[in-house]
């Protein structure tokens, strides 16, 4: 397997992007493609190395539970990169009146 084929930690992705440019979706910052991976922080350490490669947003958790970066590509469409963090157990609390034990009931 040559080097140009050697498998990363990267995902591989095309985009195909038939409408017509945005300039509001690129104000806001809104993303063009959404791509969900198995190891996002490889990916970032990856691509980070690379010269070139703008990375706007770095790695950083999200409220909605995922790990993600975006990379503008040379047609300036913003790629998110992203996993789904660990669920963290958390302890169940219950909302209610505490009464003292009482083994009758």
């Amino acid at each position: 397997m040559s080097n140009a084929q050697k498998e990363t930690p990267a995902a591989r992705a095309k985009l195909h992007n038939s409408t017509p440019d945005d300039p509001g979706r690129r104000k806001r910052e809104a993303w063009n493609v959404y791509i969900v991976t198995d190891n996002v922080k490889a990916l970032y350490e990856e691509y980070s190395a690379l010269s070139g490669v703008r990375i706007p947003r770095q790695l950083c958790p999200q409220d909605y539970g995922m790990l993600e970066f975006d990379v503008i590509d040379l047609n300036r469409h913003r790629l998110v990169f992203a996993q789904p963090l660990p669920e963290i157990k958390r302890p169940r609390i219950t909302f209610g009146i505490l009464r003292p034990y009482n083994p009758d009931n």
